[in-house]
């Protein structure tokens, strides 16, 4: 398996546990330079810092938890979805926004994160269907 695939693979077990281990997660991007760039890249772009953020433990701390996740997830499905139509990233990630707010709006804020996983299932069956299409 390609270690890009693997690394990223590994992130979405990370940011699947209750508490994330910012530690695991900043080893595992560390491991690959994209997603260091990518990441480094994204905080300092949409940052109001007066400094740029350098190392990749003090972004996943600007970041908070909640915004890993929504990094990691983002990056993941994009990558890896590279081949496939885009709309059905897009879609993924916004029906992920969708569950996210509806849940908030019922009063489910400690549900929010898997609002996330709905969207991915969503896409990876909708991505099964597409291959199995061509057969």
């Amino acid at each position: 398996m390609d270690s890009t695939v693997s690394s990223k693979i590994q992130l979405s077990v990370a940011i699947a546990q209750e508490t994330l281990d910012l530690v695991l997660i900043e080893n595992i991007i560390a491991s690959n330079p994209g997603l260091s760039f990518k990441l480094l890249n994204f905080v300092n772009e949409y940052s109001k810092l007066r400094s740029p953020i350098k190392s990749l433990q003090q972004a996943l701390i600007y970041l908070g938890e909640d915004r890993v996740r929504k990094f990691i997830t983002f990056v993941v499905i994009k990558t890896l979805n590279s081949d496939k139509p885009s709309i059905l990233s897009n879609m993924s990630l916004q029906r992920a926004k969708f569950f996210e707010m509806l849940l908030s709006s019922m009063g489910l804020e400690h549900k929010k994160s898997w609002a996330i996983y709905v969207a991915c299932y969503q896409l990876s069956m909708r991505y099964w269907t597409l291959i199995w299409k061509q057969f």
